[in-house]
C-alpha cells in the first residue's frame, strides 16, 4: 500500500491530467483494481479533476464510457464504475456548488452530465447526489434573472415541460 501510494503520488503530480486519466484507463483495462489501487486512484483523480475545465471532463467521461463498453472486461465493471462514480461525484459536487465554476455550465452540459451520471453508475439512480445537483441546476438555473414572480413561474413550468419525461417515469418525481 505504501509503495504504491508513494509511486502513484509522484506520478500523479508529475503528469498532466490527460496522462493521469490515460493511466487510469490503462490500469482498468489490464487488471481488476484492488482496494488499495482504487483508494489511490479515487483520491488522486478526484483532487486533480475537481477544477478541470468542463470540456476536458466531458472528454474524460466519453473516454471512460468507451473504455468500459469496449475494453474493460465485464467482471471488472463494478470496481471501475465505483472509481468513476467517486471522481464524477467529486467533480460535479465541487463545480456546481462553487460559484467560480457553476456559471460555466450550459443547459446542454448539464443534460449531458446527467445522462453520463445515470449511464455510468452502479445504481442508475436519480437519487445520487450528483444527479440531484444537476437536476436542481437544470430546473432553477437562470430563474433568478427574471424580475417578476409570474415570469419566474412561467420559466419554471417551461423547464419542467422540457425535462426528460422518461426520468420522471422511471423515478418518483417527489423524491427528486
Amino acid at each position: 500500500d505504501r509503495v504504491f501510494d508513494v509511486y502513484f503520488t509522484i506520478y500523479a503530480n508529475s503528469v498532466d491530467l490527460d496522462d493521469l486519466w490515460t493511466m487510469f484507463m490503462y490500469l482498468s483495462t489490464k487488471s481488476e483494481l484492488n482496494d488499495i489501487i482504487q483508494k489511490h486512484l479515487i483520491s488522486k483523480l478526484s483532487i486533480r479533476t475537481a477544477g478541470a475545465p468542463i470540456d476536458s471532463f466531458l472528454r474524460y467521461t466519453k473516454f471512460a464510457t468507451e473504455c468500459m463498453t469496449k475494453k474493460i472486461k465485464h467482471e471488472y465493471h463494478p470496481r471501475f464504475l465505483r472509481i468513476f462514480e467517486n471522481i464524477f461525484e467529486g467533480f460535479i459536487g465541487h463545480q456546481l456548488t462553487d460559484e467560480r465554476y457553476s456559471y460555466r455550465f450550459s443547459e446542454s452540459n448539464l443534460k449531458e452530465f446527467l445522462k453520463i451520471s445515470l449511464e455510468m453508475s452502479t445504481s442508475h439512480d436519480l437519487q445520487q447526489p450528483s444527479c440531484l445537483l444537476i437536476v436542481r441546476r437544470l430546473i432553477f438555473q437562470n430563474s433568478t434573472r427574471q424580475l417578476n414572480t409570474a415570469d419566474k413561474t412561467k420559466g419554471l413550468f417551461e423547464k419542467l415541460n422540457d425535462f426528460d419525461q422518461s426520468l420522471c417515469e422511471k423515478n418518483n418525481p417527489a423524491a427528486i
